[in-house]
């Protein structure tokens, strides 16, 4: 009976670990934000970057998979790096948030930094989360939306680029 018993167990474990039948690819954006000096404490402040091209469709004929083909897409990345005033930091920051937005489409968050570390330096990594992106990017444009909430307010305007990867994931 125990060697029944190993035996299913050992089956069970192997059936379970399967590989995912979802293969896929990232997609990556640079996208610039101008931060104001002295914006008030203790509110949110929003920058929205319009019309950012996705090139998704091209991006799906030149690695051979077709718009059918695709799943799910997700945010992966996302990065905000404080390009000017060298050796700034982003440590006046008490939250920071990302949301995406398109023509027709309602903004959501796909990525959040809450509390933002006191020693976060020039880069923030956000938190991705698992909202299905695929119906902002396969229009022709998406809009990308920064939303800050300083604990004081900053002494120098920034010059900030956000890095953000998307994962592609599609059915072979």
């Amino acid at each position: 009976m125990k060697k029944y018993l190993l035996f299913f167990s050992v089956l069970l474990v192997f059936s379970a670990c399967k590989k995912d039948a979802l293969n896929g690819y990232e997609i990556s954006y640079l996208i610039n934000f101008e931060i104001d000096a002295g914006l008030p404490n203790f509110q949110e402040h929003y920058y929205t970057q319009f019309n950012i091209p996705t090139d998704f469709q091209a991006q799906l004929n030149a690695r051979g998979y077709t718009m059918e083909q695709v799943t799910r897409v997700e945010a992966k990345f996302l990065n905000l790096d404080l390009i000017s005033p060298n050796g700034a930091s982003y440590n006046y920051l008490d939250r920071a948030r990302l949301f995406i937005s398109g023509d027709g489409l309602p903004d959501i968050e796909i990525g959040y930094l809450e509390p933002v570390p006191s020693n976060v330096g020039s880069r923030m990594s956000f938190i991705p989360n698992n909202a299905d992106l695929l119906n902002y990017l396969k229009e022709d444009n998406f809009n990308l939306i920064l939303a800050i909430k300083p604990l004081f307010s900053s002494p120098f305007t920034s010059f900030n680029r956000a890095g953000i990867s998307f994962q592609v994931l599609v059915d072979e």
